[in-house]
């Protein structure tokens, strides 16, 4: 038996102002690699990543997660769209674990969906899902496919999920089954663009599969969600009318600062698979509380070289940062601005 724990993260346009430019791209990168090890996670999965960074920063990020976590990793990053998108994905895993990339016909399992997705005005052209599949090591092995979507923000979102789950690569290594393995394990990452929470249209999802993939209103994937907590913050403009100046009156609790968005998450399938545990990772807190999280924070510059505020708001977080990220409302606009505006989901399951 396989235990995947795995961390979605939409990272938020992690592109050159982020990496390039900034004078916190290795801290950011040192962040990413806390978090991750925070949660044990071994298998990660990015999202908004900019291509122009995208194969630097993944192999950067592995040699930091290695570090980090005392393991081997490897990724692979798959552009949403080819020759025309300006956002990668990137899936991490840990090559150490119970489980292995899986190999067809001589190639990684990994890549990106062949049919059209979505874009914000038409129903194709648009960021299409990313795969990759694994293999369990145990007799037999148990084959599970992992996922990245981000959806376009508007209703056709719901035309997205329809794509996702007639993947072929959900329910077949290679091909449909019995011909070729059957994949029995789901784990459907995204920033979905619609809460879960209010949102009947999450059913391409949750309703049950048939054999071969969903190709009929009223079929699914079979999966269930990992949470349906938000997962989406505030922006600064936004918190300063609802609270006032800061940061006196702002709250000391954290989910205060989440705009009630359940738009990231984690579904998967089987359903009631053993030592299922999903939850939205609150950074935030886990910046307040202090150990690794916050000593990767601490090592962020507010300014540039030139005095500029090194991101949006760093002027308002306070010195020295490390006191100042022991306060809820600073550590919450230091999250927000310098690292992304979505929380992170995890989900630990047994194939």
């Amino acid at each position: 038996m396989a235990q995947v724990r795995i961390l979605s993260w939409n990272i938020q346009v992690y592109g050159p102002e982020k990496y390039g430019y900034s004078p916190n791209n290795v801290a950011l990168i040192e962040f990413v690699g806390a978090v991750v090890n925070r949660v044990n996670a071994n298998v990660v999965v990015l999202m908004e990543i900019m291509t122009s960074v995208g194969d630097q920063l993944g192999f950067n990020l592995v040699e930091a997660l290695a570090a980090t976590t005392g393991g081997a990793w490897e990724h692979g990053g798959i552009t949403a769209r080819e020759r025309g998108d300006r956002e990668t994905y990137a899936i991490f895993w840990r090559t150490d674990q119970e489980f292995r990339l899986a190999r067809v016909a001589g190639r990684n399992a990994v890549g990106l969906a062949e049919s059209e997705f979505p874009n914000n005005f038409s129903n194709t052209h648009g960021r299409r899902a990313a795969w990759a599949t694994f293999s369990t090591n145990a007799v037999p092995a148990v084959n599970f496919t992992t996922t990245a979507y981000h959806a376009p923000p508007n209703a056709r979102a719901i035309v997205g999920l329809q794509q996702l789950a007639s993947m072929p690569q959900l329910y077949g290594l290679g091909g449909p089954p019995p011909a070729a393995p059957a994949v029995t394990g789901r784990l459907l990452c995204g920033d979905f663009n619609l809460d879960v929470g209010v949102q009947p249209d999450y059913t391409w999802l949750t309703n049950p599969a048939p054999a071969y993939p969903p190709l009929a209103a009223g079929q699914g994937a079979g999966c269930t969600e990992a949470t349906a907590a938000d997962t989406h913050l505030f922006n600064f403009p936004t918190l300063e009318l609802i609270y006032g100046p800061p940061f006196a009156g702002w709250p000391r609790r954290t989910i205060e600062y989440r705009s009630a968005a359940a738009i990231d998450n984690i579904f998967y399938a089987p359903r009631g698979a053993p030592y299922a545990a999903g939850r939205v990772i609150d950074v935030p807190s886990l910046i307040v509380n202090g150990g690794a999280v916050r000593n990767a924070a601490r090592r962020f510059r507010l300014r540039r070289p030139d005095g500029t505020p090194a991101f949006p708001y760093a002027e308002r977080i306070g010195t020295p940062l490390g006191a100042a990220l022991a306060n809820v409302p600073q550590a919450v606009v230091f999250y927000r601005y310098a690292v992304s505006d979505h929380l992170p989901v995890f989900l630990s399951l047994n194939f």
